[in-house]
């Protein structure tokens, strides 16, 4: 069976399709590998991030970086939907718990690419699986004075998930 038709049109319009199926989005589902407790280093701390398993639209997770004597602070973390596109949003807070972003704003990162069980790519954010089985996760920080700087985050699996 052939799928090239004698009808020119009929070709180009099975081009389009093919084109559209290999473009599906991105979704919850191939950003699943998240779902577990990662242990490592970032920022010359200790740091903590657990997501769990996508529910109800979303992915919810959490971080913690600490040094041996205190916390240094928090994040609440959202992997789904906002108005129409896939991104990560998170808010800080310290350690009492007050927030640093303002109770109605939040950091954004969109969604810019996904490799099913082994890369989250946001605008700013991304989470890479490693060979080894760690997890890199790279933030993008904008600084006072405008300039960025890249911060990088190595991350362990803390138990099988």
């Amino acid at each position: 069976m052939s799928l090239v038709s004698t009808n020119p049109r009929a070709n180009e319009v099975s081009a389009i399709v093919a084109v559209a199926l290999m473009m599906t989005p991105a979704d919850l589902g191939s950003m699943e590998w998240l779902a577990c407790s990662w242990r490592g280093t970032g920022l010359d701390a200790d740091a903590q991030l657990t997501f769990a398993p996508p529910l109800g639209g979303s992915m919810m997770g959490m971080f913690k970086s600490a040094d041996e004597e205190r916390v240094i602070f928090y994040e609440l973390i959202v992997i789904g939907e906002f108005d129409g596109e896939m991104a990560v949003r998170l808010k800080h807070f310290r350690p009492d718990m007050t927030g640093w972003e303002m109770h109605d704003r939040w950091m954004e990162f969109k969604l810019l690419d996904a490799v099913h069980g082994r890369l989250a790519q946001f605008d700013g954010l991304s989470f890479r699986l490693e060979d080894d089985g760690s997890m890199r996760a790279t933030v993008l920080s904008r600084q006072r004075d405008g300039s960025e700087e890249s911060l990088e985050f190595v991350y362990h699996r803390v138990e099988p998930c």
